[in-house]
């Protein structure tokens, strides 16, 4: 009964809040749903934000989806629609994560309507608004909150015999940390890798202490040499930061990389972005390019490059928005023999190996331009003319 009545007074709420700058005009279409999002509420807007995914994958329209879901729809599955659309939501670049990340923090909290509680899940996305430092006058406290409660949980939850771990995270549970120190500390001297990781977590984000990065490395390290992979993970983050110790992002892909081999999916994901960022060698990348096959024809474009592009000039470079690109630059003769500028771009993908720190390049993406037209992809007509 009160989860109802929380669900009905959120279904009231509704139709006068939603947290300022997550929505913008980003066409009549998106207008005229929050408009009867506001004038209406969301059970006649819904359908409305509905037909506009289908049409386009817009990101303000699944943030609005999410939202309403998670607050008022159908009680069986509103849960699982709403983390649905939040995680599409979350996957566009440059839009604002913190709101959508709360409430999946929430959902699987919670679990319930068509989700499975987790408490891992719930715990990565508070534990991203924590390390980001984010907060608001309405919501302050509650990633922190929040993290601290799901740290018990799994405290609690605990199966080895250590007694004051256990009391540890009772007290997480009730949202009093500051309990918790005595015991952990208790449950640290007897060697358990555990409670030197929860220490570590505690005081990198200045739960129930101050924060103090130093003591968080010396609880981390502490419990990385008993191959605890979280705690491998956060040493990576304090050597990339520089916090608490020496910024140094040598010794950071290091530990990641431990982690990553340990099991890490978070550890994993940083070392693979930064190894496919990683700069070629321009003379490298362009003889890879040259060297590489278009899945149209299998030749190899060094060779294609050689047999129809005049006077052709490489280049390369990298950028966050592009990647990994090689330019091509050069003429061609057409029929009449009269030479024709022509420029290719090979958008290249990198798939990094962990384990052995080599990377594999292919060509992800092809455009081209000739004589003052606009780039489009794939090669030019009568290259693909004649390569038939």
């Amino acid at each position: 009964m009160k989860k109802m009545i929380t669900l009905f007074l959120f279904s009231i709420f509704l139709f006068i809040s939603v947290p300022a700058g997550l929505s913008h005009a980003a066409g009549p279409e998106y207008d005229q749903a929050y408009a009867v999002y506001q004038n209406q509420g969301a059970g006649a807007a819904l359908p409305l934000f509905k037909k506009i995914v289908e049409k386009t994958p817009d990101p303000d329209a699944m943030w609005m989806l999410g939202y309403i879901y998670k607050n008022q729809s159908n009680f069986d599955t509103m849960y699982a629609e709403s983390a649905k659309w939040y995680k599409n939501y979350l996957q566009f670049p440059f839009v604002k994560k913190e709101y959508a990340m709360q409430d999946l923090g929430e959902i699987y909290m919670a679990g319930g309507y068509g989700v499975e509680k987790d408490l891992a899940q719930a715990r990565h996305y508070f534990e991203k608004l924590v390390e980001s430092g984010w907060s608001n006058k309405d919501w302050s406290k509650f990633p922190v909150n929040n993290l601290t409660i799901v740290m018990g949980e799994q405290m609690a939850g605990y199966t080895k015999d250590d007694a004051d771990y256990v009391k540890a995270g009772k007290a997480f549970v009730k949202n009093k940390p500051k309990d918790a120190l005595a015991p952990l500390k208790q449950s640290a001297e007897y060697k358990n890798p555990d409670a030197m990781e929860v220490l570590g977590t505690m005081y990198k984000y200045g739960i129930g202490v101050k924060q103090d990065y130093s003591e968080a490395g010396s609880w981390f390290r502490k419990a990385a040499e008993k191959e605890l992979p979280y705690s491998m993970l956060n040493m990576g983050k304090l050597y990339e930061k520089g916090n608490g110790v020496t910024q140094d992002d040598a010794i950071a892909r290091e530990w990641y990389k431990k982690s990553a081999l340990a099991g890490n999916e978070e550890a994993k994901m940083i070392l693979t972005e930064k190894m496919a960022k990683d700069p070629i060698q321009p003379e490298m990348a362009i003889e890879m390019v040259g060297k590489m096959r278009y899945a149209k024809d299998r030749l190899p474009w060094g060779e294609v490059v050689g047999k129809f592009i005049l006077k052709p000039k490489w280049e390369y470079y990298y950028n966050e928005n592009d990647g990994h690109v090689v330019k091509l630059r050069g003429y061609y003769e057409d029929g009449q023999k009269e030479k024709n500028a022509i420029t290719v771009w090979y958008y290249l993908k990198c798939e990094p190996n962990i384990a052995d720190g080599t990377k594999a390049y292919s060509i992800k993406q092809l455009y081209s331009a000739v004589k003052d037209e606009k780039s489009k992809q794939g090669i030019p007509d009568w290259l693909a003319y004649e390569l038939e």
